[in-house]
């Protein structure tokens, strides 16, 4: 029998804590301290990684831990992961659908909000350099980052 991947083995997690420390005040040491605030702190930053790990795996770019978290902090390489996520997306055939790319563009801006927050999150709308890709999915890529914008134009200046 095959290995099963990260995303099999993690057991659910219960709201504001980790399967394995207890929630923020919560068992054994219920008065906070400054080291059981900076554990919880690097468990849920932990678990920010890992679920970026898991969003990779989904979007069929397997990339260990250690990748995620080493580029944590250069917008450089951040921007390059999600260059590759859209190329990737764009090279399966059949094309993939309009709702693959909405749902490719809120993984890509979640794991801007939770780990890479080096990268500015315009970065998500732009669609990579020299995409090698046929013009109906190139067509879905741009009416999807016109339509997210106009939105995100209408959110910061309503109207009436």
């Amino acid at each position: 029998m095959g290995c099963q991947g990260p995303a099999r083995l993690r057991p659910s997690v219960p709201a504001g804590g980790s399967p394995s420390t207890p929630a923020r005040g919560q068992g054994l040491l219920r008065h906070k301290t400054k080291m059981t605030t900076t554990l919880h702190d690097m468990v849920d930053q932990l678990e920010q990684i890992l679920s970026v790990s898991e969003l990779l795996e989904k979007h069929g770019l397997e990339k260990p831990i250690s990748f995620v978290k080493n580029i944590q902090s250069s917008s450089e390489e951040a921007r390059k992961l999600m260059v590759r996520l859209t190329r990737h997306a764009g090279r399966k055939q059949p094309p993939v659908s309009e709702s693959h790319w909405r749902t490719l563009l809120q993984d890509m801006l979640t794991m801007q909000q939770n780990v890479y927050t080096c990268l500015d999150p315009d970065a998500c709308y732009e669609p990579p350099p020299a995409m090698e890709m046929r013009d109906e999915p190139v067509q879905d890529f741009g009416s999807l980052l016109i339509f997210h914008q106009t939105i995100m134009e209408s959110e910061i200046n309503p109207r009436g």
